[in-house]
């Protein structure tokens, strides 16, 4: 039954990201009275781009938390694709099956880091470690792991979704 539950609910959202393709890539999170000084922060300084702009599809429902726009962050020098951070309220295991179907061409990889354990999507194969951070910042890539550390900010957070992508 719960299998069943799944499969409907991963057809719907594919149903529903596929309508999805111009326009705003998602809403951003709403400012409340219980959002922390960060993530008011991270959320007022946020620029939705464009869907068309992105290549990679925003999980349907995901909301905004956070955005880099290309080069706003350097590693050695090298200047970092852009990258939006998503909250979304559905398990992990539902938002990592839904981009298996929409990435199929990424390498895919699960990772445990101190008990902390996220989902990745590489366009380019390689063997990055955990902390990474120009492989992070300078290769197409989604990582999927728990979003309740958000909650404060996005009281329904369960999944978050990071994704660095190529500006088209």
């Amino acid at each position: 039954m719960k299998h069943r539950i799944i499969t409907v609910a991963m057809l719907i959202l594919t149903l529903l990201g596929n309508a999805a393709q111009a326009g705003p890539y998602a809403e951003k999170v709403n400012i409340t009275s219980s959002s922390s000084p960060m993530g008011q922060l991270f959320i007022k300084d946020a620029k939705v781009p464009d869907a068309s702009k992105v290549g990679i599809p925003a999980y349907p429902g995901a909301v905004i938390f956070q955005t880099r726009e290309f080069g706003q962050m350097k590693g050695n020098g090298i200047p970092y694709l852009p990258y939006i951070k998503l909250l979304s309220s559905d398990p992990v295991e539902i938002v990592v099956n839904w981009y298996k179907q929409k990435l199929s061409s990424f390498f895919f990889e699960e990772k445990d880091f101190f008990g902390m354990i996220s989902y990745r999507f590489w366009k380019v194969k390689g063997d990055y470690g955990m902390m990474d951070m120009n492989a992070m910042g300078t290769i197409e890539n989604v990582i999927i792991s728990d979003g309740k550390l958000h909650v404060d900010d996005y009281p329904s957070a369960v999944s978050m979704i990071e994704i660095t992508y190529e500006h088209k």
